[in-house]
């Protein structure tokens, strides 16, 4: 009995092993017709995408080996039923990517986009290049730009190309937590170690394993709140508040932020080691204004995902909106160029941006000399023209032009006066008294 026992064990196992087999081979092959599928209707960033968003990531590959060693043809829709169960996740996507893939359809096609990232110009394109480059390893990266140029997208990039864009990517604005409540947020909590803890809640960096866990704003993080962060990241470990046991994790760490954390260190304010720890790899996203070349490209996007959101037909921009943006100095960066696509959408009267549909602040910026790349001007003649420019726009009052450009009256009269223009009827005035002529 006890071996028919043993058996019946054995041909359930081994009828096992082979339901499991069979199960993983369906798998292999449901991924690999998603993934066909994707590409067919859009394409393959847009299916790379997919895939990593809804957890297929690690099938990619597998499906890349399975692609190169199968031809696939007709005989495939046996498994239809296979990747109907495999499959029912992305469908809610569909209509998402349809968006996405509409909404870049108006950016030039020499702009390169992965995870969506727009990188038309020089400056941009080597950041992306670097991130590509840093995200199949899992060291710490810092990424360090003003606000609103784009810090979290490139931290995105590099989860999503990582070996870890399967799992989770979480972000935390550590800036906007108090610092009572910020370690209860990152570490977790037991029931009853504060007021209000009624329960035990695991924490951001526990949420986080096997991705991604991006700390915004790190240079707001206090004295104390940072040691304890420098030990999460030494010792892979982290406590809740309340508990003394120790937790692993495993979990990759981006910080990014907008200060100096050099500066900091000098005066004080962040500690040297943690700022070692978190600059394995520094990434610094150039701001908007020192990479003009993505301002046209970013603004269809940007004017395309609008109409989208607010169901307006809004598809262009005039010549004169072209030269505003690209004129524009951009303090708040994309999310100022966001805001400013989304108001130009909610006020277009037709189909096409018009000048009037801009804010009065971009609509005041004046032209400003420019170098082309064949034509250096000397700096002597931008330095004219540019305080000829401010003398006419004040009407040709010394005073007034002076305080603009944060020069003496004095100064700005022996410029007009080495001008040799003094003839010229904007300049002949003394300073503060723009009515009186000057002498002969």
């Amino acid at each position: 009995m006890n071996n028919d026992l043993t058996k019946n064990a054995d041909l359930l196992r081994n009828a096992t092993g082979l339901t499991e087999q069979r199960a993983h081979f369906l798998d292999v092959m449901s991924i690999g017709i998603l993934r066909r599928h994707l590409i067919e209707n859009f394409g393959e960033t847009e299916a790379h995408t997919v895939l990593n968003q809804f957890g297929f990531s690690h099938g990619w590959q597998l499906a890349e080996s399975v692609h190169a060693a199968f031809e696939w043809d007709a005989d495939t829709q046996c498994l239809h039923v296979s990747l109907h169960h495999a499959a029912p996740t992305p469908k809610p996507a569909e209509p998402k990517v349809h968006e996405r893939r509409r909404a870049v359809v108006h950016v030039t096609p020499n702009v390169r986009d992965p995870a969506a990232v727009v990188s038309k110009s020089a400056a941009m394109q080597q950041v992306v290049e670097l991130a590509q480059r840093v995200a199949t390893v899992d060291s710490t990266v810092l990424i360090t730009g003003e606000s609103g140029s784009g810090k979290e997208r490139i931290a995105r990039l590099l989860h999503d190309e990582s070996l870890r864009a399967a799992g989770p990517f979480i972000a935390v604005n550590c800036g906007a937590i108090a610092e009572t409540l910020l370690e209860s947020e990152l570490f977790g909590h037991t029931r009853g170690s504060f007021s209000g803890a009624t329960h035990d809640r695991p924490g951001l960096f526990e949420a986080a394993n096997g991705g991604t866990l991006l700390l915004d704003e790190i240079g707001e993080v206090s004295p104390a709140m940072q040691v304890k962060l420098l030990r999460a990241l030494q010792e892979r470990e982290i406590r809740r508040v309340g508990e003394n046991k120790v937790r692993s994790i495993d979990v990759r760490i981006v910080a990014s932020t907008n200060r100096d954390l050099a500066k900091c260190v000098t005066d004080g304010s962040f500690r040297q080691d943690l700022f070692y720890r978190l600059k394995v790899v520094e990434l610094h996203v150039p701001a908007l204004r020192e990479r003009r070349g993505d301002i046209l490209a970013l603004a269809h996007t940007l004017l395309a995902e609008a109409s989208l959101r607010l169901k307006r037909q809004v598809v262009g921009l005039s010549e004169e909106v072209i030269e505003h943006l690209q004129r524009y100095g951009w303090p708040g960066n994309v999310r100022e160029l966001e805001n400013v696509m989304e108001r130009a959408v909610a006020l277009a009267r037709g189909h096409r941006v018009e000048v009037e549909d801009l804010p009065e602040e971009i609509l005041r910026t004046r032209s400003v000399p420019m170098a082309s790349p064949s034509v250096v001007r000397p700096l002597d003649e931008i330095e004219k023209e540019h305080i000829l420019a401010a003398l006419a726009f004040n009407g040709g009052n010394q005073t007034h032009t002076a305080e603009q450009l944060c020069i003496g009256q004095a100064t700005l009269y022996r410029k007009l006066k080495s001008y040799s223009l003094m003839s010229n009827g904007a300049a002949r005035t003394r300073p503060g008294r723009p009515s009186e002529p000057l002498a002969s």
